[in-house]
């Protein structure tokens, strides 16, 4: 799909036009031998119209609302959000994750910013919102990563958790997503009765709460009950001080969690960590605007698309689509000679 911005909307007056209304009980007209409805055509033009003027003049409600409702379009929600996503950006709207610390459940703007809603992250359901909305009746949204692990993970079941985690939705920690994810998966290692002792005697953080626990050793009554289990908070100890989650931090991955989770990436593109400056002069988004036709430009992208053809004359050319992770330029055209040098 490719969008064309509105420019502006001029009144021209009353025009005269072809009168579709037909005196048939049934109110029905044939138009390329398709019967058409009054109504039908009626009710088509008017939505097509306010549609374009709610573009126009109200472009985040607009998008907002479009974006909320994909859900319903079946297999094609993930590619209507991407498009969506991508012609908001061109239109100067950027679309933010999910924050916990707002309580939107869908798409809305908050603070005059376009934001994903708590259910239109993938794995993150009803059940999960209506928990974590019986949380926010009585408290407030932790200030630390440590807290929210203690005190609200239990909202949501594990798969809803990670992708809260890697969505971007906890950024507001200003902890790496990688950090949270793997000391999520130390934390969820510990049975029932080592994290409801963290929680009555939380001191601060969760690291000071195992070091409490493997202080008391092993017996009755105690959150460990026998060496094994004690031998197991020593190794979540290790794991929590552990710098392993450092070794996968790229850009390239973060881009491929957001749009598993929310269908396009939102934060960052796989290109973030390449030093492009001398490989690339301008983005794709840059590339639509420009006017310059004169100019020579070096875009840092991957195919996504390629469709084969043979012109008249025998050569063979192509047609293709590009993207650098923030935006999708589909009319690229490899002409002939270019084929000819870069068809590899």
């Amino acid at each position: 799909m490719r969008s064309v911005k509105i420019v502006k909307i001029r009144k021209i007056g009353t025009l005269r036009t072809k009168d579709l209304e037909v005196k048939d009980p049934k109110h029905l007209y044939y138009a390329n031998n398709v019967a058409v409805s009054n109504s039908h055509s009626m009710t088509y033009a008017q939505h097509g119209y306010v549609t374009a003027y709610a573009k126009k003049h109200f472009p985040q409600i607009f998008y907002a609302a479009y974006l909320k409702h994909c859900k319903y379009r079946g297999v094609k929600k993930d590619d209507d959000k991407r498009i969506l996503i991508q012609d908001a950006r061109k239109h100067g709207i950027n679309v933010l994750p999910f924050d916990i610390r707002e309580n939107n459940k869908e798409y809305d703007i908050i603070d005059g910013k376009l934001r994903v809603g708590f259910i239109d992250l993938k794995h993150c359901g009803e059940n999960d919102w209506k928990n974590w909305q019986v949380w926010r009746e009585k408290n407030e949204v932790p200030a630390t990563w440590d807290e929210f692990l203690v005190y609200c993970m239990g909202c949501f079941n594990s798969q809803c958790a990670e992708a809260l985690i890697m969505s971007g939705s906890l950024d507001c920690f200003r902890i790496s997503r990688k950090k949270m994810f793997y000391q999520y998966g130390v934390y969820k290692r510990l049975n029932e009765k080592q994290q409801v002792y963290i929680s009555e005697n939380y001191s601060g953080s969760i690291l000071a709460g195992l070091t409490m626990i493997y202080s008391l050793g092993s017996g009755k009554g105690k959150p460990c009950y026998n060496k094994p289990s004690l031998a197991k908070i020593e190794a979540a100890i290790k794991d929590w001080k552990s710098e392993a989650y450092n070794t996968w931090t790229t850009a390239r991955e973060i881009e491929r969690r957001e749009i598993d989770i929310i269908g396009a990436p939102l934060t960052c593109s796989r290109f973030d960590d390449s030093d492009d400056s001398y490989m690339s002069n301008a983005s794709c988004l840059e590339l639509e605007a420009t006017q310059n036709k004169g100019k020579t430009f070096k875009v840092l992208c991957w195919l996504t698309a390629v469709r084969h053809i043979i012109t008249k004359k025998g050569a063979p050319m192509a047609f293709v689509s590009f993207s650098d992770g923030e935006y999708e330029l589909e009319d690229g055209v490899v002409f002939p000679q270019a084929y000819e040098l870069y068809h590899y």
